[in-house]
């Protein structure tokens, strides 16, 4: 039952099924300890109902690639995940009725786009969706310092998916983040090798809001592995106009990956785009001029341990494009 606490006076209330209890109990009887049995219970159920409030909204999530719904993970971890299509996964925290905190492990942060907290009320078989964060510093964080659940909505719709720079070395990326050869035509090939290094390249459209009729930009990140666990990496903006022309050579890729554009279109002056730290903290930060106009810009060369998150940010005339990368 719901407790007396000012942080529990706004929240959303879903019930729960007889569908999800299957679940959880079948999940939960796979486990070979009591304490682990019953984590794995409350995670099931959370993240099952949670997805069917998703359904509900017409949202559209997966639990099939999600480390809470594989008996494996189940077993060695802590995982309450629920993939959000073209979005990310989001972490969808059971806590217990007397907690005024929510908890996360750190393996399960690795890749999250939030973390929404939970509370469970088996006496009245329901859940509480109580609020979420987008982040977070350390292991846990206090109810009352949550985002509100009326804003968690908004904030999926509108979420960029955190992009998996590792994977980019086995080959697996994301639909919208195309080859570097059909956006840009004259850049070097997308498994240009420089110093027998491996240089992998991906370009992003962006849009502004639905509203805005600012120009379309493209995205490009170079990643590099050069040292065990220790990656480089270079992000520039150009314009979305392009002209076909042949591409570089094999091999004319410099070690700074200083790309040209063949745009025609010049990009707006006085955009900025901006490295930011983990906890937000502006890095870098480099401005279109005006006169005379840049085609593109580029932030200077990042270096990168394994495991390390950074953002980039581009804002124009009041409006803010973020995307998150973790390597």
């Amino acid at each position: 039952m719901l407790t007396d606490s000012d942080f529990l006076q706004e929240y959303i209330t879903l019930p729960i099924t007889e569908q999800a209890l299957e679940y959880a109990r079948n999940f939960a009887a796979l486990q070979l300890e009591s304490e682990q049995s019953k984590r794995v219970f409350k995670n099931t159920l959370t993240v099952f109902i949670v997805k069917k409030y998703f359904d509900i909204l017409g949202i559209a999530s997966n639990l099939v690639q999600c480390e809470s719904w594989h008996p494996l993970f189940q077993m060695s971890g802590d995982f309450a995940d629920l993939e959000i299509v073209g979005k990310g996964k989001l972490e969808c925290r059971p806590i217990d009725n007397q907690d005024n905190c929510l908890r996360v492990p750190f393996d399960s942060q690795t890749g999250r786009i939030g973390y929404l907290a939970v509370q469970i009320d088996e006496e009245e078989k329901v859940l509480h969706l109580l609020g979420f964060t987008d982040s977070l510093d350390g292991e846990e964080i206090a109810v009352d310092k949550l985002d509100p659940i009326e804003n968690f909505i908004p904030y999926i719709l509108q979420a960029s998916p955190i992009v998996r720079l590792d994977e980019w070395l086995n080959d697996k990326f994301d639909v919208s983040w195309q080859s570097t050869e059909k956006i840009l035509y004259n850049v070097a090939p997308n498994s240009a090798r420089y110093s027998d290094h491996r240089i992998v390249s991906r370009v992003k459209k962006l849009k502004w809001s639905k509203t805005s009729e600012l120009p379309t930009i493209l995205l490009l990140v170079m990643l590099s592995s050069e040292e065990e666990e220790v990656y480089k990496i270079r992000i520039q903006l150009h314009s979305h106009m392009t002209t076909p022309s042949k591409p570089l050579p094999q091999g004319s890729v410099k070690s700074d990956y200083r790309f040209i554009s063949s745009t025609k279109q010049h990009l707006p002056a006085n955009m900025q785009l901006s490295l930011l730290s983990e906890d937000n903290e502006v890095l870098q930060t480099v401005t279109t001029r005006t006169n005379p106009p840049d085609d593109w810009i580029q932030l200077n060369q990042i270096r990168c341990n394994a495991f390390e998150k950074f953002s980039i940010e581009i804002k124009l005339l009041g409006e803010v494009i973020t995307q998150e990368f973790i390597i």
